[in-house]
């Protein structure tokens, strides 16, 4: 008996899966320790779900919101295409947003301004905030529409990788969320898109800092 064309693309949809899955794991030469607890927890907190929404449904949610998680798989470029979505869906509506982004470090904040500004070229931005060295793949290709996309429209971005060196993953994000937390106070009126890796926005500690901060927020 043939398989259906969705039976299909879920098949090759798992074995992707499966290969990035390794290729990640692979890559990883230290583990710091507690991480295999870190991501049990993770599994655990995101092992189930209240019901499947549409996307009109979501776009309403998001607008009566302030602050919204949308959890990334950095080396996925579908992440980044459906996070694109949502923004276009989201801004076409007049909505002011800001967006803030894990791929880079709170100390290169000006480097991100002076970027979406048209100040400095690619390959500088590039060269400054030292992304090669930051991450273990080259996630440009993959979040350079995101950019394009902020400067076209005039969105601001808010660098919220903000761990110091040798920080755990659970410091990390930590300390994410209070400069989340911080951002959203200082700007009450604009919305804030958190574009995080999917095991931050589980975080305890995390979710206890940002829900902290007295707006509405909503996961997409």
């Amino acid at each position: 008996m043939s398989k259906s064309p969705r039976s299909e693309l879920l098949a090759v949809q798992r074995k992707l899966w499966r290969w990035n899955k390794k290729l990640i794991e692979d890559s990883i030469n230290v583990k710091e320790p507690g991480f295999d607890r870190y991501e049990r927890n993770y599994r655990r907190a995101v092992r189930d779900y209240k019901r499947v929404s549409n996307q009109d449904e979501m776009v309403r949610s998001i607008l009566s919101s302030d602050i919204i998680y949308v959890g990334d798989y950095h080396t996925c470029h579908q992440s980044q295409r459906s996070f694109l979505r949502i923004l276009k869906a989201v801004v076409t509506m007049g909505a002011d947003v800001t967006i803030g982004m894990e791929l880079i470090h709170r100390r290169h904040q000006r480097v991100l301004d002076r970027y979406l500004a048209g100040r400095i070229k690619e390959r500088t931005f590039l060269k400054r905030i030292r992304l090669l060295e930051h991450w273990v793949f080259d996630l440009w290709q993959n979040f350079r529409p995101l950019f394009d996309f902020s400067q076209y429209h005039g969105i601001p971005m808010v660098a919220i990788d903000a761990a110091q060196k040798g920080a755990t993953v659970r410091q990390r994000d930590r300390a994410t969320a209070e400069l989340i937390a911080g951002y959203a106070e200082r700007h009450p009126r604009r919305k804030l898109f958190v574009f995080s890796r999917r095991s931050a926005l589980s975080s305890r500690n995390a979710r206890n800092r940002l829900y902290a901060t007295p707006r509405s927020s909503a996961n997409a």
